[in-house]
């Protein structure tokens, strides 16, 4: 079952709390997980129906004020029963939405295909290209699955937008939906555009389930402490406008940030040197955010504590040193964005935003977000997209038998320098990062326990690095090929 498969709802202007599901179209265990009460019988006065085209006349049968059909064909027919409609168009499947377009906003809806579709071979871009044009003139493209929203009551916002409009949306806006299938609770994104602009504006986050207020509330404190820091370091980060209880589902309201994932870019026809520019632009930002935000190393006993009771005592038996925390005792201490992956900076045109700052800390080691920073951009700069390419270009890349391990002890060396880092500290500085970021495996284990029991959390790569760190010669806490 999946939270995402039913995403659509969101697009209504009210939340379902009933439904009639006609047929068998993987509908009726997502509506569960997601709270709603769901009816195999088109009986009684449920808040939604949802069918496939061929089954629309169940559908039609329930009574429903809203209507979700999948398929290229029943409008007609919604219209003759007197709901009015409109089209939307999932990408790159029914199944697994990433992108929810509706098709009568063209300006929006082409932003989405432009800059937040990553294909990864000719073929797949020639037809982004085809879809790109065909959604601009507000046409649904050749082959490509349909949702067809009915509501008796004529259009308006989808709820979650509505109640985010005190926050300063406007009634009239355009916008497109962002799921993310990889994991179940990863909240869902509207991003709206003023009416008339080809850029947007706003950013609406949102929760798939009741009582999901965990990353909200760590987002609102990430976003405070870079709010704090140097202008150099906030103004790269996107603005929280406020909060907002959406039927029961926790929101946000940010600032846009304009451009493309930085995965999407890396993964386009720009030049390697173009490519390689931003990655350094960013690698530069993020020495400067751990030399404006550096504090002494008395700050860090609360951190230190943390990671060797919570991270180090789980890899003692594997040969980490139960000291390991003790041979940085004495190294500064610095804002951490701490998820600083490609997937979490949006860029156009030269600039960048560092987006979603939930996993922050105030007080953490620093050099960790440049290469969990790095490990990330120099992979996708040479094309190892698979979980093995990854895998083993990070091995390379660290042991210094790559082009772009020059990159990587360039800035490792300038942080050291600038920070004044005792050279021993590095490789059991690089161990601690690769230990503590395979704890998000167990943390999203435990939130999926809390919040949708149903569901199995990711296995990031991120999960296997630090036996790939401890077993790979010329790795470990003794590392110095960054100094060679």
């Amino acid at each position: 079952m999946s939270l995402h498969r039913v995403d659509a709802r969101f697009l209504l202007p009210r939340s379902a709390t009933s439904a009639f599901v006609a047929g068998d179209n993987g509908w009726v265990d997502g509506l569960r997980a997601a709270g709603v009460q769901v009816a195999r019988e088109p009986a009684g006065e449920a808040d939604l129906a949802v069918a496939s085209s061929r089954d629309l006349a169940a559908a039609l049968r329930a009574g429903s004020e809203m209507v979700i059909l999948e398929g290229r064909s029943g409008e007609r027919k919604l219209r003759r029963e007197g709901y009015a409609t409109w089209r939307v168009l999932p990408l790159p499947r029914l199944e697994t939405p990433v992108l929810l377009l509706p098709l009568d906003q063209p300006a929006a809806s082409s932003y989405a295909v432009e800059y937040w579709t990553v294909p990864g071979t000719l073929a797949k871009r020639a037809r982004k290209r085809v879809v790109q044009t065909l959604v601009r003139r507000g046409f649904l493209p050749p082959l490509k699955p349909l949702i067809i929203i009915g509501l008796r009551h004529g259009r308006s916002l989808p709820f979650v937008l509505e109640r985010a409009r005190g926050l300063g949306i406007p009634a009239d806006v355009e916008w497109f939906l962002v799921s993310r299938p990889e994991y179940e609770l990863g909240r869902g994104l509207f991003v709206v555009f003023p009416i008339g602009s080809s850029t947007p504006a706003w950013v609406v986050k949102f929760a798939r389930v009741p009582g999901y207020a965990e990353p909200f509330d760590r987002d609102e404190h990430g976003l405070s402490l870079v709010k704090e820091a140097p202008p150099s370091i906030a103004g790269r980060a996107p603005r929280l406008l406020g909060r907002v209880d959406a039927d029961g589902l926790h929101a946000s309201v940010e600032s846009a940030a304009e451009g493309r994932r930085m995965d999407s870019f890396l993964s386009s026809r720009v030049a390697r040197s173009t490519k390689l520019g931003l990655i350094e632009t960013v690698a530069d930002w993020v020495s400067e955010l751990n030399r404006s935000t550096r504090v002494a190393a008395d700050h860090g006993a609360a951190e230190r504590t943390r990671l060797a009771d919570e991270v180090v005592s789980l890899w003692v038996e594997r040969g980490v040193s139960a000291n390991l925390v003790d041979t940085v005792a004495n190294v500064p201490l610095v804002l951490q964005h701490n998820d600083l992956g490609c997937w979490n900076i949006v860029a156009d045109r030269g600039s960048f935003t560092v987006v979603d700052w939930e996993s922050a800390r105030r007080h953490g080691l620093p050099l960790w977000d440049l290469w969990y920073f790095l490990a990330d951009a120099l992979a996708g700069l040479d094309n190892a997209w698979d979980p093995i390419a990854r895998e083993r270009h990070f091995v390379r890349l660290f042991r210094g038998e790559l082009p772009a391990s020059r990159t990587l002890f360039t800035w490792t060396r300038r942080i050291v320098d600038t920070l004044q880092i005792p050279t021993t500290a590095v490789g059991p500085l690089a161990t601690l990062c690769w230990l503590h970021h395979a704890r998000s495996h167990a943390d999203d284990m435990q939130r999926l326990q809390r919040h949708a029991r149903h569901a199995v959390a990711p296995e990031w790569l991120t999960v296997r690095l630090p036996e790939i760190w401890l077993g790979q010669p010329g790795l470990g806490s003794s590392w110095n090929a960054w100094n060679a």
